[in-house]
């Protein structure tokens, strides 16, 4: 073989790592340290139970803004079915909202009605009290059921002394007088 077949770069195996480690077996840390990247050139990764011959391809830095087809696709499709899942769903939640709405309106509408129906029967209802109050009405009615009208009407009042009698009782109390 020839000084330049010899000294051309190949990849390390197992083998060649041995070598290198029985070298490094002196005690230095140099010898530790060749090892160490003789291993790693290898692609040897050291284990709790020793070395596991593992090849590392061809490894790279790849920029994050360059992306394959492939990865844009993938990405776009994720991002799609995203935002259409969350149309939908926000789609949804107006279609419950308005639901609400709806029945809300509906049970206002139904009190509303209620509402005017007792106002109508309450105008009813007062407007039959007051031709029930009427004087005439009261006295067609008396005479109806056999009152004879007096000749002449006395109105009753108490004496001055009695009312003021009963308005000191009624201060007493703490009641207001009428």
């Amino acid at each position: 073989m020839s000084a330049a077949s010899r000294n051309e770069a190949r990849p390390l195996d197992t083998d060649d790592v041995a070598v290198i480690r029985q070298r490094a077996r002196t005690g230095s840390s140099a010898g530790d340290q060749l090892a160490s990247a003789a291993e790693v050139a290898a692609g040897i990764r050291r284990g709790p139970f020793g070395p596991k011959e593992q090849r590392v391809t061809h490894l790279s830095v790849v920029d994050p803004t360059q992306r394959t087809a492939i990865q844009r696709r993938r990405r776009a499709v994720i991002i799609g079915t995203s935002l259409t899942l969350a149309f939908f769903v926000m789609l949804l939640g107006l279609a419950a909202f308005q639901a609400v709405l709806v029945q809300h309106q509906r049970h206002l509408d139904d009190v509303d009605k209620a509402l005017k129906t007792e106002l109508s029967r309450n105008e009813q209802l007062m407007l039959q009290s007051q031709l029930l109050q009427r004087p005439n009405r009261i006295i067609s009615q008396a005479q109806a059921n056999g009152m004879v009208e007096p000749p002449q009407y006395t109105y009753i009042r108490p004496p001055s002394e009695v009312v003021a009698a009963f308005d000191a009782a009624q201060r007493a109390k703490g009641n207001r007088a009428p």
